[in-house]
């Protein structure tokens, strides 16, 4: 399966996001 780059991104930006909390 390939990841679409736009999705990724954003899964990408949140997970760093909850993983800074």
């Amino acid at each position: 399966m390939s990841h679409n780059n736009g999705d990724n991104s954003l899964i990408e930006y949140l997970l760093e996001m909850y993983d800074n909390t």
